[in-house]
């Protein structure tokens, strides 16, 4: 999970405390001040994580649809995809879940 966080962490454009000791821990004030926001939404009850296959490589698990894995782009078990091909098909994280 942790790797997966710091994943989305990487993408993030975010102004830079002047307090802040580092960028790595301005990201995590950051990171912790968010979950904290969502912590305090509504209940949803649709909401379920990818159930499709589990990346041998990183742990994350993938939509079934995929054939990289959506993290470190390992091919999929059994999948005919060559290792850091990363192709999606065009499609984004919101159109898999």
């Amino acid at each position: 999970c942790t790797v997966s966080l710091q994943w989305a962490m990487l993408h993030w454009n975010i102004p830079v405390n002047p307090s802040a000791c580092c960028l790595w821990h301005n990201s995590l004030e950051v990171a912790l001040r968010l979950l904290a926001l969502r912590r305090e939404s509504p209940c949803d009850n649709y909401w379920r994580p990818l159930k499709g296959w589990q990346c041998s490589a990183c742990g994350s698990m993938n939509h079934s649809a995929l054939e990289t894995c959506d993290m470190c782009r390992n091919c999929r078990p059994g999948g005919s995809t060559t290792p850091g091909s990363g192709s999606n098909d065009g499609r984004t994280r919101s159109d898999l879940t």
